[in-house]
């Protein structure tokens, strides 16, 4: 057996070998035995590693099998020390001690006036991250953060702990009953002390949990004895689009930034977008109730995007910055124009849980945007959902609604059809990296046709006008690339506008619940009848049945003019003796056959004559078919 194991960069072969055993000569075994016996191990390094070796020794016992005999090295190696550049993701400002101290932050900022975009915001980002840096702090990238557990400490606790030790060195030093009885009450009052300090403590823990802020709490505690379990450094390697392993970070990095922006500028070859007539009624400005709003939607303590700006600062009770932010969007709308920074997004790869850990496609990729572009977002969500009217059979990003809702119609339209033992039949479909791939035209066609306002599409559109990425992993931070097709994973309008393109594009293949359940952008269509190609001609699916008759009867042919002698040839004109019981007969592959042969125009029992009488490429041109196309290739 081999094991490579990978560090910085150098591959590490482990071996085991088993001694011979099973199939060989009694001389031969007996010798293994007498060289196991005088059997020395070896510790292999290189000459300018042995200084890590600081000790080697053979376990006398067959601890791992019969045949084996443990060999215990033990090697000083220090852990890496990845450069500046390599670590994991950049500093971030201390957002969490803001609770603590809010009244030292907050009356120390002052927002410029509202003027134009560009340079209010400038100016209202330097004041706030300039008094966020002095009075937070920032974290220390690729440090760990080891709990020491300093709340145990008190000044009680050392006092006991110290008298504990006074009574043990006289103990050591005469062993009578007296040092004995006085070290051991020490050392009660010191566990005394201790479970004193430790119920007061999980006593507050237990009220944090219970608070509104409890889930959140929960998750950090989580999160943090989590990565006390982890390695020192996490693996960053990637497969290459050879499906070869890169240990490179700069390879690693290149890699994760060309499968994004493939997939952020590449988009699928997709007809004509129609034009829809447009909707033009002037739209209220924004006001401080729906900022208010916005505000409550936001969560605390989540990652900010590349202006590091934190939503719990909007939210802070210190002070009251709605009505500024509420006059500096109505100047983003009336100049149709959004803060550069609004435009920059980072890229979280998301493992899905499933599929190798190696291949990027198994990845989901989550967008950090600024949380003031999220706040608008919610503020221009709220108004196109007071317009359109999606589906009923619409599950996903619906209020009042969820996927339990589409689960259980669906299963209880499965069990009333077994009841009167009537047949149904489900097509399930999935589009592939829908978020990413949708465009950006087919996404103001569906706007339109919900009869949103043309000044509502434009606010959308402004925040798409010229957006760019970067990927953040484990190997680093990568350069930007342009963002020209799809919405942002992570963005607070992305779900609404995906459901409404969804709700568009399926109109004339939707009927009624829960024959047709949509949860985002998974389709279940239900039928009783099998065929459904009323369902196929409207999706634009591809028939493949002729495909795959012409793939049966070219195997026929091939049987049919093989030798008498040919394993193919015998089992097609085998014979079994006996009579068949009563009851329906079976489907046989030779009944499918005979079907296939009539709609080529072929009878069945000319069908062995007519293929041994023309030579293959003959018949091969009388049954082929026509590669299966989509609808929209057609076009």
């Amino acid at each position: 057996m081999k094991i490579v194991v990978v560090i910085e960069r150098q591959k590490y072969h482990l071996f085991s070998a088993y001694a011979p055993q099973t199939g060989c000569s009694e001389q031969t075994r007996s010798g293994t035995c007498s060289m196991k016996r005088q059997l020395k191990c070896h510790s292999c390094r290189r000459h300018r590693d042995q200084g890590f070796v600081i000790d080697a020794k053979r376990v006398p016992y067959g601890a791992v099998a019969t045949q084996h005999q443990s060999l215990i090295c033990t090697l000083k190696i220090a852990p890496p020390k990845p450069k500046l550049a390599e670590r994991r993701g950049p500093a971030r400002i201390k957002w969490w001690r803001l609770k603590d101290k809010e009244e030292a932050v907050v009356p120390s900022i002052l927002l410029p006036a509202v003027t134009t975009v560009d340079e209010t915001w400038k100016g209202a980002a330097e004041a706030i991250t300039r008094v966020a840096l002095l009075k937070l702090g920032v974290t220390k990238p690729g440090r760990r953060k080891l709990d020491k557990q300093t709340w145990l400490w008190t000044g009680h606790v050392r006092d006991e702990v110290r008298g504990k030790k006074k009574q043990h060195h006289p103990f050591l030093i005469e062993t009578t009953a007296d040092n004995w009885q006085r070290y051991q009450i020490a050392k009660k009052e010191a566990k005394k002390a201790l479970a004193f300090v430790k119920a007061a403590h999980y006593a507050d823990l237990n009220r944090k949990l219970e608070s509104r802020d409890g889930e959140r709490y929960v998750y950090r505690l989580a999160k943090t004895r989590n990565r006390q379990t982890e390695d020192i450094e996490k693996f960053f390697g990637i497969n290459d689009e050879n499906g070869h392993l890169l240990t490179d970070r700069r390879q690693t990095l290149k890699r994760w930034r060309e499968y994004f922006a493939n997939i952020s500028t590449v988009e699928f070859a997709n007809p004509a977008i129609p034009c829809a007539p447009p909707v033009h009624d002037p739209v209220q400005k924004i006001t401080v109730n729906e900022t208010i709003t916005a505000l409550k939607q936001m969560k605390s303590g989540r990652a900010t995007g590349p202006d590091v700006l934190a939503a719990d600062m909007w939210k802070s009770k210190g002070w009251n910055p709605t009505g500024w932010l509420t006059e500096f969007f109505n100047q983003v709308v009336a100049e149709k124009k959004v803060p550069e920074s609004w435009q920059q997004s980072t890229t979280i790869p998301t493992w899905k849980k499933k599929g190798s850990l190696g291949d990027c496609t198994c990845y989901r990729p989550i967008c950090l945007l600024s949380h003031s572009v999220i706040i608008f977002e919610r503020i221009v969500n709220s108004c196109i959902r007071d317009i359109v009217e999606l589906t009923t059979n619409q599950c996903g990003f619906v209020a009042g609604c969820s996927t339990i809702d589409a689960i259980h119609a669906a299963r209880l339209l499965l069990e009333k059809h077994r009841e009167k033992r009537r047949a149904v039949h489900l097509a399930f479909l999935d589009l592939e990296i829908a978020f990413d791939r949708v465009p950006r035209v087919v996404i103001w066609y569906a706007l339109r046709q919900h009869g949103v306002h043309e000044e509502l599409i434009e606010w959308v559109r402004i925040l798409y006008t010229s957006p760019k990425g970067r990927v953040q992993t484990a190997a680093g931070t990568s350069s930007e690339f342009p963002i020209s097709v799809g919405v942002h994973q992570g963005s607070a309008l992305s779900p609404l506008l995906f459901v409404v393109v969804t709700d568009v594009i399926t109109k004339d293949l939707q009927r009624p619940a829960p024959w047709t359940l949509l949860y985002s952008d998974d389709v279940m269509l239900a039928s009783e009848d099998k065929a459904s190609s009323s369902h196929r001609e409207q999706f634009g699916v591809a028939p493949i049945v002729d495909k795959i008759r012409e793939a049966r009867l070219r195997w026929y042919g091939h049987t049919l003019r093989a030798k008498n002698g040919s394993v193919r040839k015998i089992g097609l004109n085998l014979d079994v003796s006996g009579k068949r019981p009563g009851g329906r007969a079976m489907q046989r592959w030779l009944d499918t056959l005979h079907e296939d042969l009539k709609a080529v125009s072929i009878h069945p029992d000319q069908g062995v004559k007519w293929c041994q009488h023309i030579n293959r490429v003959k018949w091969c041109q009388h049954i082929r078919k026509a590669d299966p196309a989509y609808k929209r290739d057609k076009r």
